[in-house]
């Protein structure tokens, strides 16, 4: 009797040692998967595809086909172990359904803040930079005397440009009741061109964009003292929540650096 309560005592003992192990390796194993868990939300991406345009940003094909720019170089930046496929956008309305059907996982292009919630069931990140905009017109115009007469003026804007629409909108309704925005199809570049030309008197576009066709061109003249500034963010898939957190956070780790300030001012100077 005596030897068959001392096996039971064994087996019991034995038991209960194996049970005490089980639960370590399952607590550890459980820390492993959540110290993965969180590190995964910062992971970086092996590869993302990439949507942009020509809106404004100094964005260029160069001669070997690759893209540059704002949006490359930023991109590049953030995301410095992924691979990027690019694609240049049809329309905005277009590269706006592909991003939610999940087609691309990122549209890096000039999107004022003030306008993203329009865009709707899409993931908007942090303000990336300011964009500046300017009054660009043909040369001698008298802009202060156009904007404060009694009759209407037309003021032409890109409709690939909504930051541009807003600081239109903006001016009209704080300072010059006058003005009348005028949309066209153009691109900004072309509707800079246009008023270079004579072909159109007043245009708002891209500061940077502005002053590089004023200084090679003669028939024109950028407005210094009527400029606005605008916060831009870039748009991400609705299925990609986990792309928006690693971006967020890299923007508010990397702004303020020498790159991040080497890449935004250099694109204004140029």
């Amino acid at each position: 009797m005596a030897k068959k309560e001392n096996i039971w005592s064994g087996i019991l003992r034995n038991g209960l040692i194996i049970f005490v192990l089980c639960c370590i390796v399952w607590f550890i194993g459980r820390g492993r998967s959540g110290s993965s868990h969180k590190g995964s939300s910062q992971a970086t991406e092996t590869s993302l595809r990439i949507a942009t345009d020509y809106t404004p940003d100094n964005f260029i094909v160069q001669d070997s086909g690759t893209f540059g720019g704002r949006q490359v170089e930023l991109a590049a930046l953030l995301f410095p172990d992924t691979t990027i496929t690019w694609s240049l956008a049809k329309s905005r309305a277009e590269t706006l359904e592909d991003l939610r059907k999940g087609a691309i996982d990122l549209y890096a292009a000039s999107i004022p803040l003030s306008s993203a919630d329009s865009v709707g069931t899409v993931l908007v990140s942090y303000p990336l930079y300011t964009s500046a905009y300017a009054l660009l017109c043909e040369e001698g115009a008298d802009w202060l005397k156009d904007f404060t007469g009694h009759r209407a003026v037309s003021v032409y804007l890109s409709t690939e440009d909504e930051a541009a629409m807003i600081v239109a909108q903006n001016i009209k309704e704080l300072a010059y009741p006058e003005i009348t925005p005028v949309l066209l199809p153009d691109s900004p570049m072309k509707l800079a061109l246009r008023v270079a030309r004579k072909e159109l008197k007043y245009a708002i576009v891209d500061r940077a964009l502005a002053e590089a066709v004023d200084e090679k061109s003669p028939n024109t003249q950028v407005v210094h003292n009527l400029f606005f500034e605008t916060n831009q963010v870039w748009l991400v898939s609705p299925s990609s929540p986990e792309l928006l957190d690693t971006l967020n956070h890299r923007i508010t780790r990397l702004q303020g650096s020498e790159e991040w300030k080497y890449i935004t001012e250099q694109t204004r100077r140029h």
